[in-house]
């Protein structure tokens, strides 16, 4: 009986290739890797290759026609882009120029410390801008005192000794200028008038509600009216003397005369008070009046520059 043949065994995937295919591959990776050197030579070449084998620029202009590089100032200029920054550095020092910070507040006598430290807080934010940092208290004191100057505070101070019963005889429009109604600010807690300039450029750089309420204030400070005057109070004639008295006012001697010109002095009409109460109101809704208008001239033309 005649055997049957063996069948022939799968090769298996991983089988060594036989001589032909590992001499492919050989060659295949040959010449993969001397393109990839090829390459690589190709670009550092490229990154090596010296600025004189590029293509020539154009010719730049004579050195003649070229402004100076240290001249930013004067020189005129050619193109809108140089002239931009220039235009730009000049606005800038006009505006330090115009915008005094004013003296050290240290340095001004009766001030306060808030104060000082309120106003040096504002020029700091005029002189450099990079040292500044932002606080809200010195802020708002700022913007609580801008309508106090020395002056203000001390005409205010007559107000606020009224009395009771003078202040019910006042017009309405003038109590509103007297205690309670009027709050004094603490001793030396005022702005000087050399620098409302520098307070006025840090309050024109407030923004939102905040500045719309400070420009409010200071309007309606500035168009305040000047209080009714209050009607004088009638005065008693003074009584004349009978006319047989001039004989004997004739015989009397000097030290009786000088008596009698005391007494005279003494038994004159006391000034009203409510006249003299006026006479502080003004002063004061007056002084106050010129400071809020001087703050809005500043804020209003620190505006127009921007």
């Amino acid at each position: 009986m005649a055997k049957r043949p063996r069948p022939r065994k799968r090769a298996k995937s991983n089988a060594v290739p036989d001589k032909h295919e590992q001499a492919a591959i050989a060659q295949i990776e040959k010449h993969t890797k001397e393109y990839e050197d090829q390459a690589h030579t190709e670009e550092a070449a490229e990154a090596a290759e010296p600025a004189h084998n590029e293509a020539p620029s154009a010719p730049s202009a004579p050195p003649h026609d070229a402004a100076p590089a240290h001249n930013d100032e004067g020189a005129g200029v050619s193109s809108e882009d140089e002239a931009k920054p220039q235009k730009k550095r000049k606005r800038t020092r006009k505006r330090r120029k115009e915008a005094k910070p004013g003296p050290d507040p240290a340095s001004v006598p009766g001030l306060s410390e808030a104060a000082q430290r309120a106003i040096a807080y504002a020029q700091t934010y005029l002189r450099d801008r990079d040292a500044w940092k932002f606080s809200k208290p010195r802020q708002n004191w700022l913007i609580r005192h801008i309508l106090w100057s020395e002056r203000i505070f001390h005409a205010a101070k007559q107000l606020a000794g009224v009395e009771d019963d003078t202040r019910r005889t006042l017009p309405e429009d003038l109590q509103a200028c007297i205690a309670p109604a009027l709050q004094l600010p603490d001793e030396g807690a005022w702005i000087p008038d050399e620098h409302v300039a520098v307070v006025a450029v840090y309050l024109q750089s407030i923004m939102g509600l905040g500045k719309q309420r400070i420009l409010e204030t200071l309007k309606a400070a500035a168009e305040t009216k000047v209080p009714s005057a209050p009607e004088a109070a009638p005065q008693t004639p003074a009584a004349v003397a009978p006319s047989g008295t001039d004989t004997a006012e004739s015989n009397e001697e000097p030290a009786t005369k000088q008596t009698d010109n005391t007494a005279t002095e003494a038994t004159a009409p006391a000034a009203d008070p409510a006249v003299a109460v006026h006479t502080d109101a003004t002063a004061w809704n007056t002084l106050r009046a010129a400071r809020a208008a001087e703050t809005l001239q500043w804020i209003e033309a620190r505006e127009a520059a921007t």
